[in-house]
């Protein structure tokens, strides 16, 4: 019985890796349930069996992708590091992910097929940035209960920090100006930010 367990889970893994690499590189419209079992090599049962429709898929792809960013996170949320070192840590995790290659063409794939496929972006959006934003959410929320910070609304403070360090590089990736942002750039990027949501987020702040 673990046997089979460990070969359905290996099939799985496999599964998604394909799929992800073929949503990359195809789009969502252009890729079919077919193509997928051909790549996998999985038969057409085997797959169905793991995923009932192509939706599906995307979304244990995505949730998949998510996962380790989730992960990565999580693990530097500690709640007797410095708060600074805190962000810091979460932000150098954040962009590690966001900014790969092939997290970058995953964002331009979401981007060209959400207008046709408006469940998709939904998909995206609550399997990857609105999961991330909440555990950060989260993490603020118990800094406001405990005094540390002051930060009256968590949710619009979390999207508030992502998107400043995400902010420029990772626009100039998606639109190809360049190919990675240098880590001592993004150090510089993080620094700041964090400089100035703690500037706005101290107790003594407002």
């Amino acid at each position: 019985m673990e046997n089979s367990k460990r070969k359905s889970s290996i099939k799985r893994d496999q599964i998604l890796k394909v799929a992800g690499q073929l949503f990359m590189e195809h789009g969502f419209n252009a890729v079919t349930m077919d193509a997928i079992a051909e790549a996998a090599p999985v038969s057409k049962p085997t797959l169905y069996n793991h995923f009932e429709n192509k939706p599906a898929l995307f979304f244990a792809v995505m949730e998949a992708r998510a996962d380790s960013l989730f992960r990565a996170i999580e693990n530097e949320i500690k709640p007797d590091q410095p708060i600074e070192k805190t962000l810091t840590n979460i932000g150098h995790s954040f962009l590690d992910v966001v900014l790969r290659p092939e997290g970058v063409r995953m964002y331009r794939v979401m981007v060209a097929e959400s207008g046709q496929f408006p469940e998709l972006g939904k998909i995206f959006y609550e399997s990857g940035p609105r999961r991330i934003s909440a555990l950060i959410s989260s993490y603020l929320r118990k800094e406001h209960e405990s005094g540390r910070l002051n930060v009256p609304h968590p949710d619009m403070s979390a999207n508030f920090y992502l998107n400043m360090i995400k902010g420029n590089g990772h626009m100039q990736c998606l639109m190809s100006l360049k190919e990675k942002i240098p880590p001592k750039d993004r150090a510089e990027v993080i620094d700041y930010a964090v400089s100035i949501f703690l500037k706005g987020h101290r107790p003594n702040a407002g």
